[in-house]
């Protein structure tokens, strides 16, 4: 569904879910979806809307989500919107996220065994530039709050809060790792994956 994050603004958020159906939809919203595959170290790209794409893109770990304009790959709308907003989050697709603990002594090398081959990811992400850089510059207020007057706290949780923003998730259908791990770490050499992703009706038009 369409999130409000809510006069609670950002400790809010990690309370709701996008795909929620405890909450009444307050404006009407469209859902797309596609389906995709990579290989490690290779990018997919998704064209959307309005010059936005979703992206899977590679790193050393993984891949990571991105939604956002294709020309500005530093400006992820979903990364100021998805919680928590220190550390690995859902945008992170690692290996180490499917690889059967080895504490139990029967991983070994060549063909790993999967721990959740469909595990879903939810996030959330803004719809524009604009509000980008809105919820941008309020969590840069609110995650050091300490550090702040306690009214530049209070009206930056607000606005952070009244962002409008859309809802996603993301299933793995499949996944292999590599036979051999990276500096300790499992690899993903293959993935199968679906993308769901609601927002607004009306900035389809």
């Amino acid at each position: 569904m369409l999130i409000y994050p809510g006069p609670g603004g950002a400790s809010e958020l990690q309370t709701l879910n996008p795909w929620s159906t405890s909450q009444e939809d307050k404006i009407e919203t469209v859902t797309l979806s596609f389906k995709g595959e990579v290989t490690r170290g290779q990018r997919f790209e998704k064209k959307l809307w309005q010059g936005l794409v979703f992206r899977l893109a590679p790193d050393e770990s993984g891949w990571t989500v991105f939604l956002g304009n294709r020309t500005a790959p530093q400006s992820n709308y979903c990364a100021v919107e998805t919680p928590p907003f220190h550390g690995t989050n859902s945008l992170n697709i690692w290996g180490r996220d499917f690889a059967k603990i080895q504490n139990s002594g029967k991983s070994q090398a060549g063909l790993r065994q999967i721990l959740e081959p469909e595990q879903t990811r939810t996030f959330w992400f803004v719809l524009n530039a604009k509000d980008y850089r809105k919820a941008h510059d309020a969590l840069g207020i609110i995650l050091y709050r300490y550090n702040q007057p306690a009214e530049r706290v209070k009206d930056a949780d607000d606005a952070w809060g009244r962002i409008t923003t859309g809802g996603g998730k993301l299933t793995v259908k499949e996944v292999r790792l590599s036979d051999h791990d990276i500096d300790g770490e499992p690899r993903i050499y293959y993935l199968k994956f679906e993308v769901m992703l609601r927002l607004p009706k009306e900035f389809m038009k």
